[in-house]
Formats: C-alpha cells, sequence, structure tokens
C-alpha cells in the first residue's frame, strides 16, 4: 500500500510553537475537568504530592543514582510514576520530588551523570545527597566531592558522607567540614 501524501496535520511544525502559554492554559483546563486529583485545591494537591513523592521509611531514605538509570531501583523509580502521568502534575509535583528526597552517589562520576541528566532547573532545587567517599587521600577526596556537588546543586542544604577505604569498609570519622562558599551547609558523616 503506498504510503499517503496527505501532510495534514494538528501537530505544529516547531516544538517550541506547541509549548506556548496559551497551550498549557488550555492543557490545564482540560487536565482540571478530567481529572479528580487536579480539580483539588493546590494546597490540597501540593500536600499529595509530599506524601506520594517522598520517602515515609526510615530505611528507604535515599534514591541510589546509578550511571546508565539515573533514578535506580524500579522501587525509585515508582516514586515517578506519578510526574510522568501529565504536563501539569509534573509541573506541580517536580519540585517536591527534588528537594524532598536524598539522592545518593557512589562517585563523583554519577554525581556528573545525574545533574546533566534531570537539568538544571532540576538541580537547582535539590537539597540533600549522600556521598561514599574513597579515603585513599581522605581531605582531598572530601573536598573535591563537596565542591562538585555546590557547583552541581546550589540549592544544596545538606550532605551525608560515608567514608569508604580501598577494601570498600566503611570507616567512622569524627570531624566536621565547612565550606567557606556555603557557611550553612549541613555536612553529616555516617
Amino acid at each position: 500500500m503506498p504510503m499517503s501524501t496527505n501532510r495534514s496535520t494538528t501537530r505544529p511544525k516547531s516544538r517550541q510553537a506547541a509549548h506556548t502559554e496559551a497551550h498549557y492554559d488550555r492543557l490545564t483546563e482540560t487536565n482540571q475537568l478530567a481529572s479528580p486529583l487536579l480539580r483539588l485545591p493546590s494546597e490540597l494537591r501540593d500536600r499529595i504530592y509530599e506524601l506520594v513523592l517522598a520517602p515515609t521509611h526510615p530505611q528507604n531514605t535515599a534514591l541510589e543514582v546509578y550511571t546508565r538509570n539515573p533514578i535506580g531501583s524500579r522501587l525509585a523509580r515508582a516514586y515517578l510514576a506519578p510526574l510522568s502521568t501529565c504536563c501539569q502534575m509534573r509541573a506541580e509535583g517536580f519540585v517536591t520530588f527534588y528537594s524532598l528526597n536524598t539522592f545518593e552517589f557512589y562517585s563523583t562520576t554519577r554525581v556528573i551523570s545525574f545533574a546533566a541528566t534531570i537539568g538544571e532547573a532540576a538541580c537547582n532545587v535539590v537539597k540533600s545527597v549522600r556521598l561514599f567517599v574513597m579515603v585513599i587521600r581522605r581531605e582531598k577526596a572530601i573536598q573535591e566531592a563537596l565542591d562538585k556537588c555546590l557547583s552541581l546543586f546550589p540549592g544544596l542544604e545538606n550532605v551525608s558522607m560515608r567514608l569508604v577505604n580501598y577494601m570498600g569498609m566503611h570507616r567512622r570519622t569524627r570531624f566536621k567540614v565547612e565550606h567557606a562558599a556555603k557557611p550553612g551547609l549541613n555536612v553529616v558523616f555516617e
């Protein structure tokens, strides 16, 4: 069967043309009419996003981040399902997800990969990370990891660090790191 030469379609020529303010207003209006959740007041929806998108179990407080699969396990990705429902839910729940969760990294390479994957807007609202740092040269490795996180996540408020020796064993430490660029940064060693 030959391909149709009919080129009439409602799809805009450029993606930017589709994403105008009026376009989003129409989508929002349509979504609010169709969705019971989106008909709720925004304050109530924000509270629902907090309950759904933030971890509630103390054993599951961090989302592991992998280079190949930036958000980690299936369970961790399940947290993102509500954000995949529609543009409006993503826009409303976006800040909640990235600001309330702790993201766990096993290398600075993964920090960089994660930041590139989620984009600048999400990086700006990340507030908490957990880093595993190899302690061959402890002070230098800690400072480099901290500097990298602060450069990628300007809104960072909490950093948990776990020092790991070359055999993979965790080491306890009892010192505090203060960062000149961000004096209020809370750095905790586990």
